[in-house]
């Protein structure tokens, strides 16, 4: 007889094997879950990453060009305003030069005119009082300054010798009356602002000198320029077409101008 624990054994053996617990059959649930779970978000993820791909490249095209961009950008506008400020430098040390040499010709042909009329002002005819014979020195001075008029004065004013007219014409009194009252009280040159010829009617410039007998002043010697003349003084420096140049008198005001003098020299 077979043992019954060997036969018990062989039973235990021979049966099949017993049905899934509960527990397990929700565990494998779970898992499968979490399986199809992740199949999901993969395919989620596969749908969305292409376009944020792109996104970002485009976006770090965008930055490459910016960065490559914005310092030539900053380089070119540096250059530019740099460029800019050493042109004004220039026109200006330009424009500073041009006036301190218009200034220095205007000074040097009134300085002449001081010193022409300072020599006929010490004439032995005027010492004499032989008006006639000063009148003949008095034109020929003028010759080397064209366009330019001698004019002899007492302390009233009144004109004694004009070389724009001739000797012996009626003569009106100096359109400047402070100018010749300056001249007898400091008995020292001037330079005048413009002014009306009484005679002429011209716009002028003078240059005046004391006359002076036995210490005192006698008469006021002027040299008269028309301001037309320092009009042709501006045009000889050829000045640039774009700029424009002023001569002004002592007091500001417009004695010559490149363009529309006309409308701003002093009436």
């Amino acid at each position: 007889m077979a043992d019954p624990q060997a036969r018990e054994g062989t039973t235990d053996q021979m049966k099949p094997d017993a049905p899934d617990s509960p527990s397990h059959i929700a565990s494998e649930h779970v898992a499968g879950s979490s399986v199809g779970d992740s199949d999901t978000c993969a395919t989620a993820e596969k749908r969305i990453h292409p376009v944020s791909r792109r996104n970002s490249i485009r976006f770090r095209l965008a930055s490459l060009v910016v960065a490559c961009v914005l310092p030539v950008w900053i380089i070119a506008g540096f250059l530019i305003h740099n460029d800019y400020q050493s042109k004004r430098a220039l026109t200006e040390q330009r424009m500073l030069e041009t006036a301190r040499a218009l200034t220095m010709v205007v000074d040097r042909e009134l300085a002449n005119m001081q010193g022409g009329l300072s020599v006929l002002a010490t004439t032995p005819s005027l010492v004499s009082g032989d008006l006639r014979a000063f009148y003949r020195q008095a034109r020929a001075v003028v010759e080397a300054h064209p366009g330019a008029d001698i004019v002899l004065s007492d302390s009233t004013g009144q004109q004694l010798v004009n070389t724009y007219l001739r000797f012996g014409a009626p003569l009106p009194k100096r359109n400047a009356p402070d100018i010749v009252r300056q001249i007898y009280t400091t008995g020292k040159p001037l330079i005048t602002q413009a002014f009306k010829s009484a005679a002429t009617g011209r716009l002028l410039i003078s240059v005046d000198v004391p006359v002076f007998r036995d210490g005192r002043v006698v008469y006021d010697l002027a040299m008269t320029v028309p301001i037309d003349g320092f009009a042709k003084v501006l045009l000889q420096q050829h000045l640039p077409p774009e700029w424009i140049g002023v001569i002004y008198d002592s007091n500001q005001v417009i004695v010559a101008r490149t363009r529309l003098a006309e409308q701003f020299a002093v009436t």
